[in-house]
């Protein structure tokens, strides 16, 4: 019993001693550690049948709304016209790098990623919405991925606020 106890323990201690993030060793390669960054955007889903967000009674979605707007060069734009037609949202994803020990990093492993979308105002639903190019960036504040697409439901998903867009996400660096 005992000899089972040490090596269950020994065990756990290689397994814990091992990384897990590291990529597989080839001849003449560089050491490589690997990991997932999150990475965050607010924007605007448009084409909602009167499921969005109340432009009158929240700013969140008007301010978006209203920058999106101007980035396109649209001053004069009166955001009432999309009452219950847009929602503000939250998108995310994880996006892979790695480190190498000559001190170099690559974040291009991915090409293109999967984004969550969550509404922040009161939309009821975003099923059939399209998110406008919204960036994605990291907790260092640069810009990572660009993100954009129709959206899909999750299978057998109960809350209609939430949706994902596979391969939405355009990685920018």
């Amino acid at each position: 019993m005992r000899s089972l106890c040490v090596s269950l323990i020994g065990f756990a201690i290689l397994l814990a001693a091992t990384p897990a993030t590291t990529a597989p060793r080839t001849p003449g390669a560089l050491e490589t550690i690997c990991r997932k960054n999150q990475l965050i955007g607010y924007g605007l889903v448009v084409g909602l049948p009167d499921t969005g967000d109340s432009l009158k009674a929240g700013k969140v979605a008007q301010n978006i709304l209203t920058a999106t707007v101007g980035r396109v060069g649209r001053g004069d734009f009166d955001p009432s016209v999309l009452e219950h037609k847009v929602a503000a949202v939250r998108v995310t994803t994880l996006l892979r790098s790695c480190a190498y020990t000559d001190g170099s990093y690559d974040v291009k492993l991915d090409r293109v990623v999967d984004l969550k979308i969550i509404a922040m105002g009161d939309a009821t639903s975003l099923q059939g919405g399209a998110l406008l190019m919204t960036p994605l960036t990291g907790a260092d504040g640069q810009t990572y991925a660009m993100g954009q697409g129709v959206l899909a439901s999750y299978p057998n998903q109960e809350d209609s606020r939430s949706a994902y867009i596979i391969g939405g996400g355009l990685v920018a660096k």
